[in-house]
C-alpha cells in the first residue's frame, strides 16, 4: 500500500472464481486451492481497510498436482512496507516483510540496518528502525533477508529529515548539551519518559579487508558420460568482488591423447577413451591455491544425449538506478549442448515500460515506482532450468558515486585467427568513480557451433568455420549503450606462424585512476596474443614515498594514508616475455604539499626566471630553467651544459673573412668554441675538419652527397632547418659502426626560432599596454605577476598572428590551476607533431581530448582553431581517427550518382567554418536517383533507388569509399514503402540503425506497405503479397519478423488500405486485422505473435474496420476493441483474444468511428452520427459497463471524429475527418467528467485533416516542446494548419498558413522538429519550406536563407542542423536559440540525396 503520511497496511482479502469449497485466502493472505478445485483461473483481489475504493487484483493460473515442480516450497521474494519512507530524527517506524512463494514459505526474516551514523539509530529484529537525534546519515538501507533462503532480500529506503525543535513529535526533547552527550530514551516506573546519558563507544576505525578468493566451486561436479561426449563446465569463483574469476583448466587420468578440455572449460571425452574416470580442475589464477574439481565416469553403454546440468545468470543480484540499464548473461552446463540461449523476463515492475529485451538488457523505466524487480532466466536447450536476479531499484538522488563510462577501448582491434586457434582480446575503460571492467562479449558472423568466445574474452575458431570475418563485441554490462567491437580475420590454419603461442601485448585496467591516500585500488592484466598465452604477471610499483604503499602479486595496490607522492607508476610485465609489460598510473589527490590543481607550481620564483615544465619517466612533473637568449642582434648557439645539467646559450664565434682556413675547437680551460687556422697538408685538405658549404633547407641537406675525401667533423650549414623550428644549424659529417658516413646535428644558431622571453608586467592591464616588439615571433612569452582575469594567479602569455596579420598576446599556461585544453597553442603538437611549438613539449594530453569541453576550449585559441583545420593535413589524419569528433555529410549527385564527403569537427557553434571535402569512390553509382524518403542513418548504411534499382551502399571511413551491400530490382510501376525509420520493398527493407530485414516469404508483389504506431514508437512492414511482414520498435531499436496467413490483400475487396492496425494506448500491443474472422496479435516487447481466430457468435464474423474508423486494444493487451461498419450489428464490441470469442458490446447498433481503452480502463467510443459512449473497462474479464453521463444519446456533433489520446491525464482529441454542418474541427472530451471542455473556433471545414488512414497515423501529430505537449492538424491538400497548446487550464489553438503533412499507405512523412522540439520545420502543400516556432507560436520566415522549392527534400540531421535540397543546390542550415534559421553551408549546385553520420540527437527523421 503506497500513500502519503505512511498509510495503513491493513487489507480484506476476496477470492473469486472459485469451485470448491475448500478453495479459500486466510486473512494474511495465503491462498488454499481444493484438491476438487475445477477452475483453471482466480481472480485474488486485495480491497484497502481504511479506503475500500482502493485495490489491486492478482491472477492465479490452476494447475494439476503432478505438474513438475508445483510442490516445491520457493521462496520467490521479499516485499517490505513501507519500501521508501522519510523520518524525521528521533521518529520510529515499523517494517513488516512478506515473504512470498509457493506452498507457504517460511515468514522469518532477518533484519539488518545500513548507512547509520550514530548508535541511537537502530533496528530491532521485530523491524522496528527508531532515527536518532544526532544521525547526520541523509539515507538509510533497511533490509530484510529470508532465514529459508538466504540468497532472497529486500531493501528498503529511508531518507533522513532535519530534526524539527517545534514540532511535536510525542516525547520531550534531550538535554541541552545533546551535541556531545549520548543519550537513550527510557521509560520510568510511573510512565513517563526521560532521557538517560550513555557512554560513548569509541570506534575503532575498522581495517579494510585485504581482497581474496574464498573457494572455487565447479559446475557440474559429477556426470556420467559416453565417450564421445562434450561437456561445458563453469567455475564459480566465490571472492572479493574486484578480483578476476578467471581460472585454469586441467584434467587428469585420461588415456585417449584426444581427451582435451579448451581454457574455457569445454572438455571432449575422445571417442577410444578407455578410462573409467576423469578428474577435472578449475583453479582460480589469482590464488593458485583455490581450486575445485569435478569427477566425470565413463561408460560405454551410456547413451549420447544433450543434457543441461546447470544453468546460472549472471549478475545473481544487482542495483539499478531509474532511467539506467543492465545486461544479464546466462552460463549453461552439461554434456553435449548446442544451444547456450536463454529467454528472459522481468517480473515486479509496476511501469509498463520497465522491459527486458530478448538479449537480455534490463531497462528501468525513470518512472518505475517498484523498488525490487525480479529478473528470471529460462534455458533455451531445456525450459525446466531457470534461475532468478534480484534487481534493487533505486532512484538517481541515492546514487553515490556512480560509475559512469566515457570511453571503452577493445585490444586488438583487428587480429587474424587461424582455424581450430584461439586468441584472447582485453577491454580497457576510461571514465569516472573507477568503473569496473564488466564485460559481456558477444561474436556476430560465425557459421561454426564451435565458434566462440569465453566470458574472459577469448575468442576460439571452429575448425569447420567458412566465414573470413567475424565481429566481436564487448559491451559494459551496467552501461549497454557502450561498446567497442573488433575484427577477426579469420585464415587457415596452414597461414605461417598462425598457431604459435604469442604474447602481443599487456592491458592494464584501469589505465589511469585517481586515489586519496588510505585507500586501496585492484588492478587487472590481460595478456593478449595468440592461442591464449598464458596470463601470469609480475606487478611492481614506483614512484612511492612510503614503504607502506605497496601491490602484492593479485594487483592490489595499497595506498598509504600518509603517502604524500603525487603520481604512482604501476606495472604489469607478462611472465611469458618479460619484454612485454604495460603502465598506468595513479594520481593521488589529496597529498600535504601537493596542491589540488594536479599540477605543481614553478620554482618561488617564477616571475624573474623562466621555466620549461618536463615529465620524467615516471609520469611526474618537474620545471627545469628556461635559458635566456640575448636579444641583441648577435648569434648563439645552444649548449648542453653537462655540469649544471641545463641548456645555455652562448655567443657564436665568427670565423675571420681573411681567406684562410680554420677549423672549429672546443677550449676546455675557456669552455667555448673557437676557430683554429688550420694548414692543408700536401696541398690536399686540411686534417682538421672544413667548412662544406651551406643549403637552404633540412630538406636540402638530406639530398646532399657527403665528398668522397670528408672527414669526420666536416661540417656544413642549414639556413632554415625545418626540424629545429627554422632556425640556422650546423651539421657535422660523423662514420657509423659500418663505416659509413652521415651527417649529424651539432649546433642550433642565432636567436631562436623557438621563443623568448619578453619580461614581465605586473597586472593584465599593463599587459594590454605593452607594445609587442616588431622582431617579436609567434610563440614569444611574457608573464604577468597577477592577473587580474585568471583569479589573480600568475600567468604567461604567448605572442599570435591572427587572421589580419597582427600580432597579439594570447593567454598560454596559469599558474596555480591545473591548465585547460584550448589554455595553450601547444595542443597542436599532439595533434601533428610537424607544427608545436617548444613551450611545453613533452605534454601528453590526446588521451584526454575526448570531450565535448575540451573540444570547446580549443576553439578559445583561435590561432590554434585556424592552424589545425585550416593549414595541416595532419589535422584531418587525425580527426579521422575519431568518429566522435566529427560531423560528417555524404552527397549523392540525383544525376549521375557521383558522391562527396563534407567533413568537420567539434563544436556546432563553429561548425563549418573550417570543413575539408573529399569525393567518394562510388563503384555502382546510380542515376537519375529518386529521392523517396528523408532518411538519416547512423553507422555507415545508406539507401539510394531509381525507378528500376534499389541500392544500400556501405559507407567506409577507413578508405572513403563505398561498397554495395545489397540490391533489389524494382518491377515498372512498383512503389516502396517509405519512413523515417525503414526502407520497405520486395523481400529485403533497410532500416534506419543500417541493418537489412529479410527475406520475407512468399513475396511476388514487391510493393511496400508501412504502418506507424500513433505515437511512432514501432512501425510495421510488409511486402504486396508475402507470407511474412516485420515489426521495427522505433523506441528500443530492435526488430522481429512474424508469420501472417498468405491471404492475398486483394481478397480484401474495396480497400486502399491492406489490412487495419489497432494498439493500445501504450503502444506495446498491436494488432492486424486481416478478415472478419481472422487477425494477428503481437507483442512487440517479448516478440511474441499469434494467429487469432474470430468465432464471434451471433455474428458469422467482424465486420471491417472502415477507412475512418480507428479500433483499440486494452493495455493489458488482452482484449480487442472493435469499431464497426455494419449498421445491424453494435456500434462497438471487445473480444478475447485467448478465446477469440465476443466479451460484452455496446447497447446500442450502428457503425462507430473509434474505441479507445485508457490507463485507468475508461473507454471512449463514438458514431458519425455524434452519439459518445464511455465505459469502465474490467481488464481481468474484459466486460464493460456504461459510465454516467448526461444523456444516454449524448450527441453533441453529428460528424465522424477520430480520437487520439493526450498526455493530460483522462482527456482525448478528437479530430474531424469528414464534413458536417456546424462542427468544430476538434474538440477535447475529459473521460473523467464525462464532458467536453475546450473546442475549436473553426467550424464546418474538414480540410485540416483528410488523412484516411486513422489506424496507422491520423493527421495529427504530438509534437513535444521544451514548454509542453503541442498537436499540429495538417494535411497535403490544405492551405493552413492548426497547432493546439494545453497549458494546465486551458486548450487554445493558433492557425498556421500552411498545410502539407499526410500519409498514405506507402509513405509516412514527419514534421522536422528542431531546438529540443522548439522549431517545426516542414513544406507547404506547394513543396516550399515553412516553419513555425512552437513556443512563442508564430510563424518562421525561411524565404530569405532558403532556395525557392521545385524537387524539394528536407533532411534532418540533428537537434540543430537540417539539409534543404532543391533543383538549384543544397543547403546546411543552423537552428540558432532565438528560432531563426543561419545557412552555414551551400553544396554545389545541383540536386543531391544527402545522408549524416555520426553521433545523432534528437527523434527527427
Amino acid at each position: 500500500m503506497n500513500g502519503v503520511n505512511n498509510p495503513s497496511q491493513q487489507v480484506v482479502w476476496k477470492l473469486t472464481g472459485a469451485t470448491s469449497k475448500d478453495t479459500r485466502v486466510t486473512p494474511n493472505g495465503l491462498v488454499f486451492v481444493g484438491e476438487d478445485e475445477k477452475s483453471n483461473m482466480l481472480v485474488l483481489t486485495a480491497y484497502s481497510q481504511k479506503t475500500p475504493e482502493v485495490y489491486g487484483e492478482a491472477i492465479i493460473d490452476v494447475v494439476p498436482a503432478e505438474t513438475p515442480g508445483v510442490d516445491e516450497v520457493t521462496v520467490d521474494a521479499i516485499i517490505i512496507t513501507p519500501d521508501m519512507v522519510e523520518l524525521e530524527q528521533g521518529w520510529q517506524t515499523v517494517f513488516k516483510a512478506v515473504v512470498i512463494g509457493k506452498n507457504n514459505p517460511s515468514q522469518a526474516v532477518t533484519w539488518s540496518l545500513t548507512g547509520n551514523n550514530v548508535q541511537t539509530t537502530y533496528l530491532t529484529d521485530e523491524g522496528v528502525l527508531t532515527i536518532g537525534i544526532g544521525e547526520t546519515a541523509k539515507s538509510l538501507q533497511v533490509r530484510a533477508t529470508s532465514k529459508q533462503d538466504t540468497t532472497k532480500y529486500n531493501i528498503a529506503y529511508v531518507t533522513v529529515a532535519a530534526y524539527d525543535a517545534g514540532g511535536d513529535n510525542g516525547f520531550t526533547d534531550v538535554p541541552a548539551t545533546p551535541l556531545n552527550t549520548k543519550y537513550v530514551r527510557e521509560r520510568t516506573a510511573n510512565g513517563s519518559a526521560v532521557w538517560t546519558p550513555i557512554e560513548e563507544e569509541v570506534k575503532e576505525p575498522i581495517p579494510e579487508p585485504d581482497p581474496e578468493i574464498n573457494s572455487v566451486e565447479v559446475s557440474p561436479n559429477a556426470v556420467t558420460v559416453a565417450p564421445g561426449s562434450v561437456i561445458t563446465f563453469a567455475a564459480i569463483v566465490n571472492g572479493s568482488e574486484e578480483l578476476s574469476k578467471e581460472v585454469t583448466w586441467s584434467i587428469s587420468g585420461q588415456r585417449d591423447p584426444n581427451t582435451k578440455i579448451t581454457s574455457d572449460g569445454v572438455l571432449t571425452i575422445g571417442a577410444d577413451e578407455d578410462a573409467m574416470m576423469i578428474r577435472v580442475t578449475a583453479r582460480s589464477i589469482i590464488d593458485t591455491s583455490k581450486y575445485g574439481t569435478a569427477t566425470i565416469s565413463i561408460d560405454e553403454e551410456a547413451p549420447i544425449l544433450q543434457q543441461v546440468t546447470g544453468f546460472y545468470l549472471e549478475p545473481i543480484e544487482a542495483t539499478v538506478i531509474k532511467d539506467h540499464s543492465l545486461r544479464f548473461q546466462a552460463i549453461v552446463t552439461g554434456v553435449n549442448i548446442t544451444n547456450h540461449d536463454a529467454t528472459f523476463a522481468v517480473s515486479g515492475n509496476q511501469s509498463p515500460q520497465t522491459i527486458i529485451t530478448p538479449e537480455g538488457v534490463l531497462y528501468v523505466d525513470k518512472e518505475e515506482t517498484s523498488a525490487l524487480l525480479i529478473v528470471t532466466g529460462t534455458c533455451a536447450a531445456d525450459p525446466n532450468f531457470t534461475d532468478t536476479s534480484l534487481v534493487a531499484v533505486i532512484p538517481p538522488e541515492l546514487a553515490e558515486d556512480e560509475p559512469v563510462v566515457t570511453v571503452i577501448q577493445l585490444y586488438p582491434a583487428y587480429t587474424q585467427i587461424g582455424r581450430g586457434m584461439n586468441a584472447r582480446f582485453a577491454v580497457q575503460l576510461t571514465g569516472l568513480n573507477n568503473p569496473p571492467a564488466s564485460i559481456i562479449w558477444d561474436l556476430t558472423g560465425a557459421t561454426s557451433l564451435a565458434t566462440h568466445v569465453s566470458r574472459d574474452g577469448v575468442v576460439y575458431i571452429g575448425a569447420d568455420e567458412q566465414l573470413h570475418e567475424i565481429t566481436l563485441r564487448a559491451t559494459v554490462s551496467y552501461d549497454p549503450t557502450k561498446f567497442a567491437e573488433a575484427t577477426i580475420n579469420v585464415v587457415s590454419e596452414d597461414t605461417p606462424g598462425i598457431d604459435e603461442t604469442t604474447v602481443d601485448a599487456v592491458i592494464i585496467s584501469p589505465a589511469a585512476v585517481e586515489s586519496d591516500p588510505g585507500h586501496r585500488i585492484t588492478f587487472k592484466a590481460t595478456v593478449i596474443g595468440q592461442n591464449n598465452p598464458s596470463q601470469e604477471v609480475i606487478w611492481s610499483l614506483d614512484g612511492n614515498l612510503k614503504a607502506e604503499t605497496t601491490i602484492n602479486q593479485m594487483g592490489v595496490l595499497t595506498i598509504a594514508t600518509d603517502e604524500t607522492a603525487r603520481v604512482l607508476k604501476i606495472t604489469a610485465t607478462s611472465v611469458a616475455d618479460s619484454t612485454v609489460k604495460s603502465t598506468s598510473y595513479v594520481t593521488i589527490s589529496k597529498t600535504q604539499d601537493t596542491p589540488e590543481t594536479g599540477i605543481e607550481d614553478v620554482p618561488n620564483d617564477p616571475l624573474n626566471m623562466n621555466y620549461q615544465r618536463r615529465i620524467d619517466e615516471n609520469g611526474r612533473t618537474y620545471w627545469v630553467k628556461y635559458p635566456e637568449v640575448g636579444n641583441d642582434g648577435q648569434r648563439y648557439m645552444r649548449r648542453y651544459n653537462q655540469v649544471t645539467g641545463e641548456y645555455e646559450w652562448e655567443p657564436y664565434p665568427e670565423i675571420p673573412l681573411d681567406g684562410k682556413q680554420y677549423a672549429r675547437q672546443y677550449n676546455p680551460l675557456t669552455r667555448t668554441v673557437e676557430w683554429v687556422e688550420v694548414e692543408a697538408s700536401g696541398g690536399g685538405r686540411p686534417d682538421a675538419p672544413i667548412n662544406l658549404g651551406t643549403v637552404g633547407t633540412k630538406a636540402e641537406l638530406d639530398r646532399f652527397e657527403i665528398p668522397a675525401d670528408s672527414m669526420d667533423g666536416d661540417f656544413i650549414y642549414v639556413e632554415e632547418d625545418e626540424s629545429q623550428d627554422y632556425c640556422s644549424t650546423m651539421y657535422i659529417v660523423q662514420s657509423g659502426p659500418d663505416g659509413r658516413k652521415e651527417f649529424v646535428l651539432s649546433m642550433v644558431f642565432g636567436r631562436p626560432g623557438e621563443p623568448i622571453n619578453l619580461g614581465t608586467v605586473g597586472t593584465k592591464a599593463e599587459l594590454d599596454e605593452f607594445d609587442i616588439p616588431a622582431n617579436s615571433i609567434d610563440g614569444d612569452f611574457i608573464y604577468v605577476e597577477n592577473d587580474e582575469t585568471q583569479g589573480h594567479c600568475p600567468t604567461m602569455y604567448i605572442v599570435h598572428t591572427n587572421e589580419r596579420g597582427e600580432k597579439e598576446f594570447v593567454l598560454s599556461m596559469v599558474f596555480g590551476r591545473k591548465p585547460i585544453l584550448g589554455d595553450k597553442l601547444d595542443i597542436l603538437y599532439v595533434l601533428d607533431n610537424g607544427i608545436h611549438s617548444q613551450l611545453i613539449k613533452d605534454i601528453e594530453v590526446l588521451s584526454e581530448f575526448d570531450t565535448n569541453e575540451k573540444r570547446y576550449e580549443l576553439y578559445k585559441s583561435p590561432s590554434a582553431w585556424h592552424l589545425v583545420t585550416e593549414l595541416h593535413e595532419g589535422f584531418w589524419k587525425e580527426v579521422m581517427k575519431h568518429p566522435s569528433w566529427y560531423k560528417m555529410l555524404v552527397g549523392m549527385a540525383r544525376a549521375d550518382g557521383s558522391t562527396r564527403a563534407y567533413i568537420t569537427c567539434f563544436t556546432d557553434e563553429h561548425e563549418f567554418e573550417h570543413y575539408k571535402t573529399q569525393d567518394i569512390d562510388n563503384p555502382d553509382p546510380i542515376q537519375n536517383t529518386l529521392a523517396w524518403t528523408n532518411t538519416v542513418q547512423p553507422g555507415n548504411v545508406f539507401t539510394a533507388a531509381n525507378s528500376t534499382r534499389l541500392i544500400q551502399y556501405l559507407f567506409h571511413l577507413d578508405t572513403m569509399s563505398l561498397t554495395v551491400g545489397s540490391q533489389e530490382e524494382i518491377p515498372p510501376g512498383t512503389e516502396p514503402g517509405v519512413t523515417p525509420w525503414a526502407t520497405v520493398i520486395g523481400e529485403y527493407s533497410t532500416l534506419i540503425n543500417g541493418e537489412t530485414i529479410g527475406p520475407l516469404a512468399d513475396v511476388t508483389d514487391p510493393t511496400g506497405y508501412v504502418w506507424v504506431s500513433e505515437h511512432e514508437k514501432f512501425m510495421i512492414g510488409s511486402a504486396g503479397d508475402g507470407s511474412q511482414m516485420f515489426c521495427y520498435n522505433i523506441d528500443t531499436g530492435d526488430h522481429f519478423i512474424f508469420d501472417v496467413p498468405n491471404y492475398s490483400r486483394k481478397s480484401i475487396p474495396n480497400t486502399e488500405v491492406p489490412f487495419s492496425l489497432a494498439t493500445d494506448v501504450n503502444e506495446r500491443y498491436f494488432f492486424m486485422y486481416i478478415t472478419t474472422t481472422l487477425g494477428i496479435w503481437g507483442d512487440r516487447v517479448t516478440h511474441e505473435t499469434k494467429e487469432i481466430h474470430w468465432n464471434a457468435n451471433p455474428y458469422s464474423g467482424l465486420s471491417d474496420p472502415g477507412q475512418l474508423t480507428k479500433p483499440g486494444i486494452s493495455p493489458n493487451g488482452n482484449y480487442y476493441m472493435h469499431t464497426s461498419t455494419n449498421p445491424e450489428t453494435p456500434t462497438f464490441t471487445s473480444f478475447s483474444f485467448k478465446t477469440g470469442r465476443l466479451v460484452t458490446e455496446a447497447p446500442i447498433n450502428g457503425t462507430s468511428s473509434s474505441a479507445i481503452c485508457l490507463n485507468n480502463n475508461v473507454v471512449f467510443t463514438n458514431t458519425p452520427e455524434g452519439r459518445i459512449i464511455t465505459y469502465n473497462f474490467d481488464p481481468v474479464r474484459g466486460t464493460l459497463t456504461v459510465r454516467a453521463h448526461g444523456s444516454d444519446n449524448y450527441t453533441p456533433y453529428a460528424c465522424r471524429y477520430v480520437v487520439e489520446a493526450t498526455t493530460n491525464g483522462n482527456q482525448v482529441l478528437c479530430v474531424k475527418v469528414e464534413a458536417g454542418e456546424n462542427c468544430p474541427v476538434w474538440f477535447v472530451y475529459d473521460c473523467d467528467r464525462d464532458t467536453i471542455i475546450a473546442e475549436s473556433t473553426n467550424r464546418g471545414r474538414n480540410d485540416y485533416c483528410s488523412q484516411t488512414s486513422p489506424q496507422a497515423k491520423s493527421c495529427t501529430y504530438e509534437l513535444p516542446t521544451s514548454v509542453g505537449e503541442r498537436y499540429l492538424l495538417s494535411s497535403a491538400t490544405t492551405q493552413q494548419g492548426l497547432v493546439l497548446s494545453y497549458d494546465g487550464n486551458t486548450w487554445k489553438e493558433v492557425t498556421i498558413p500552411f498545410g502539407g503533412l499526410d500519409n498514405t499507405k506507402h509513405e509516412y512523412n514527419q514534421p522536422i522538429l528542431m531546438n529540443d522540439g522548439d522549431i517545426l520545420i516542414t513544406q507547404d502543400e506547394h513543396g516550399n519550406p515553412v516553419g513555425f516556432d512552437l513556443v512563442k507560436m508564430e510563424v518562421v520566415d525561411l524565404e530569405e536563407v532558403l532556395h525557392p522549392g521545385g524537387d524539394a527534400h528536407m533532411v534532418q540531421l540533428d537537434d540543430t542542423h537540417f539539409m534543404w535540397c532543391t533543383d538549384d543546390g543544397s543547403q546546411l542550415l543552423r537552428s540558432k536559440e532565438d528560432g531563426t534559421q543561419e545557412v552555414v553551408l551551400e553544396l554545389p549546385e545541383q540536386q543531391w540525396i544527402v545522408f549524416g553520420f555520426g553521433r545523432r540527437t534528437g527523434s527527427g527523421g
